[in-house]
């Protein structure tokens, strides 16, 4: 190597390590958008009387790419709150806890298992339209996969539409898949379209969960359009999208928003679990609900309650089926399209 080359090569490494210095060891994309960090740039130490605080956008995938990295360890169970409105401006968002790592290998340490305080605070879309595409199951929302996580006090604003296409969908507007997790007074007025392009796979697309299981949803309210749509079954709800256990249950939530499902098989559209196995307790619907394909249930509640709950639960919006298949049938209802394995709608229900 010669002297003149030898000197070139110093001056950059330092060029590099002024400008970590500049950055507090930060690293930005060609966008400006915050990509990558050493150490986090959060005030607080994420305890509960000292929670991380974000600030901004930056902020905010700055959480994602530590979550979906080698320094989860550090951040995973951390308390988070937000300080002011985020303003999203990109049509580009990788999920907090995207359960895949980038090279679509399945790591499940990749998850959201904290707690996370909007403090009523709004994540502001300025007509964001994102499109996203993968061969690996997809779970998105703002947090993909949530495991053991409290997250509440969440708006999401402004104009979006968040369209996912490939294998199984678990699309949110808060969370694509939640487990063991609690979500409570967040607003979602985004609009969410969940397509599986696989064979043999399903939708399950919510205007604040994908998929609920063994978690809860209290005091939520949608304002969005929900579609699913799939190869093989779809199932949308203005809250949750598929609710597939006992202990998956909504209180006192409402939903304004239109929900469609359609799809080749089953379709289930409602105003507040597409299908539920769990507990629906005073929640409202004024959202109407519409199936297309071939076994429709369209309803103001759950499209079809496995062995669960409904009770002092109201429904104004209106079911509409359109059997497309020969042989195919349309079960709607105002509160419930189809009751299955012993569920319960008990006296105190209301119905418009």
């Amino acid at each position: 190597m010669s002297i003149k080359k030898g000197l070139i090569n110093v001056y950059a490494i330092l060029s590099i390590c002024l400008l970590g210095i500049v950055f507090n060891i930060n690293i930005f994309n060609k966008n400006n958008v915050f990509v990558y960090a050493v150490e986090s740039s959060f005030s607080g130490d994420g305890t509960e009387t000292s929670p991380n605080q974000i600030s901004n956008f930056n902020q905010l995938v700055e959480l994602s790419n530590l979550i979906n990295s080698d320094y989860y360890v550090d951040y995973a169970n951390k308390h988070y709150i937000l300080t002011s409105n985020i303003y999203f401006n990109t049509n580009d968002w990788t999920p907090i806890g995207a359960y895949y790592d980038d090279n679509g290998s399945q790591n499940t340490n990749y998850k959201f298992t904290g707690v996370f305080d909007g403090q009523s605070h709004s994540i502001i879309f300025d007509n964001v339209s994102i499109n996203y595409n993968s061969e690996n199951p997809i779970y998105y929302g703002i947090f993909g996969y949530c495991d053991g996580a409290n997250i509440s006090n969440i708006t999401m604003s402004g104009s979006a539409t968040i369209i996912t296409e490939g294998n199984t969908v678990s699309l949110g507007a808060i969370a694509g898949y939640a487990n063991s997790s609690s979500i409570n007074n967040c607003t979602n007025n985004i609009n969410l379209k969940g397509v599986t392009t696989i064979s043999s796979v399903n939708s399950m697309v919510g205007g604040i969960v994908g998929q609920l299981v063994s978690s809860t949803i209290s005091s939520c309210v949608n304002y969005g359009n929900v579609e699913a749509v799939s190869t093989s079954n779809a199932q949308a709800g203005g809250i949750v999208g598929f609710a597939p256990n006992a202990n998956s249950n909504l209180y006192k939530c409402i939903n304004f928003g239109t929900i469609k499902a359609n799809s080749a098989v089953f379709n289930m559209a409602a105003g507040m679990a597409g299908q539920s196995y769990g507990t629906i307790e005073e929640c409202l619907n004024f959202g109407d609900c519409l199936c297309q394909g071939q076994w429709l249930y369209p309803a103001g509640m759950t499209g079809q309650l496995v062995g669960g709950t409904i009770k002092n639960c109201h429904n104004a919006g209106d079911m509409t089926g359109i059997s497309q298949v020969s042989g195919g049938s349309v079960s709607a209802g105002g509160l419930v399209g189809q009751v299955y394995q012993s569920g319960r709608m008990l006296k105190q229900t209301l119905l418009s």
